[in-house]
């Protein structure tokens, strides 16, 4: 008998305090203050409108007034930075290789073989002593 107060005790206060708690959420969490509102963001500088990850892309949208540039960053196997949106080459360039796999200067001849199909750089990369400097990969 004291066992089932016990249970019913436990299961009734568990249930009245999730509902509550679902009702009025803020009780345990405040509302977040958004210090930034951003109504449009370029996915890889607006890869629908432009070839993915090239500074043309990345231009026109800030042209159009997007608010925000997303691209996406990959290590290579000795440790540059470069952008891609994909972690493997097969979409982009044609090439099953993983970047994480590839050296740098692997990765260059990769990407000057799709390069040179396209006509205009395809992969934005930034180099790895951090000045915040970038380089287009051309033919």
């Amino acid at each position: 008998m004291c066992a089932a107060v016990y249970i019913v005790s436990t299961v009734t206060g568990y249930v009245l305090t999730s509902a509550l708690l679902l009702k009025c959420p803020t009780l345990l969490h405040w509302r977040k203050r958004e210090r930034f509102l951003s109504r449009h963001i370029s996915h890889r500088g607006g890869a629908a409108e432009n070839l993915e990850n090239t500074m043309t892309a990345f231009k026109h949208a800030v042209d159009i007034g997007t608010d925000m540039l997303e691209l996406d960053c990959h290590l290579t196997k000795d440790e540059q930075v470069v952008v891609s949106h994909d972690a493997n080459l097969k979409r982009v360039c044609g090439v099953d290789a993983k970047i994480s796999d590839l050296a740098y200067h692997e990765y260059i001849g990769r990407v000057l073989i799709a390069v040179q199909h396209i006509g205009e750089p395809v992969i934005l990369w930034v180099s790895s002593n951090h000045t915040g400097n970038y380089h287009q990969v051309q033919e």
